[in-house]
């Protein structure tokens, strides 16, 4: 199965262009399984009022749930997970925030090999309030029967405190660790590896890919996993 993990930053390129036909179309050429996006917006003025859930739905072939973690009424931007698979459960998780309101969409899907969840999530530009968040979406993953995915844009590199709290609190592992480890931001000039793909031990990692794309401020982290159903996770953890 191929995954893939994007902040499409609203669909403004470094390029000083703006479109979701493009976003959709470099999506569509990678052919994955499931795609989690972040900085999805909806109905927002600076965005031409554009629908962006509903447009990549329909231009992706795919099913999409989003999650509007700021925003009013019908208007507002956060995460969103495609899938070519069925969708069984749709969570809405609301993480600790400072200033601009984060969450984790969590979506259960059907698979050809059995029931996997994946987590979507976007961190916040703090670092204390990044620690919080890495907390709080640990408890909600060590609730998890594994399988499941996290991936998302967790505004910090490898070796910080929040990604160390993530991992040392759940079973997951880090797939680009397994691959090859690439810097995500800027698009323009790649120096440092914020966004990511976990998974838990029931998934062996075949490879990954890097494409240099122009229609965001980050990179996609495009990841294959082979799932392992003889594989069995026991985890207990650390009490946060």
């Amino acid at each position: 199965m191929r995954i893939v993990s994007y902040n499409m930053h609203g669909g403004f390129g470094v390029d000083g262009r703006f479109s979701i036909s493009r976003i959709a179309s470099h999506l569509n050429q990678l052919r994955a399984d499931v795609i989690c996006l972040q900085e999805v917006h909806a109905f927002l003025p600076h965005s031409r009022f554009s629908n962006q859930p509903r447009r990549l739905a329909h231009e992706l072939q795919m099913r999409l749930c989003f999650q509007r973690c700021f925003g009013l009424c019908f208007w507002g931007f956060g995460n969103a997970i495609a899938s070519r698979w069925p969708v069984l459960e749709v969570y809405h998780h609301r993480l600790p925030s400072q200033r601009e309101p984060r969450g984790a969409l969590e979506c259960r899907l059907q698979t050809p090999v059995g029931p996997i969840t994946v987590f979507n999530t976007h961190w916040g530009l703090q670092p204390s309030e990044r620690i919080r968040q890495a907390k709080v979406l640990s408890k909600h993953l060590k609730r998890t029967p594994s399988p499941y995915l996290l991936c998302g844009d967790l505004n910090d590199h490898p070796e910080s405190l929040p990604v160390h709290i993530l991992l040392e609190n759940t079973p997951l592992q880090d797939a680009s660790m397994l691959s090859a480890p690439f810097a995500t931001f800027p698009a323009f000039n790649p120096q440092v590896r914020i966004d990511y793909i976990f998974h838990t031990p029931n998934f062996r990692v075949l490879g990954a890919e890097r494409v240099i794309w122009l229609a965001s401020d980050h990179l996609p982290v495009i990841v294959d996993l082979a799932f392992l159903p003889e594989k069995n996770v026991t985890f207990r953890g650390v009490d946060l």
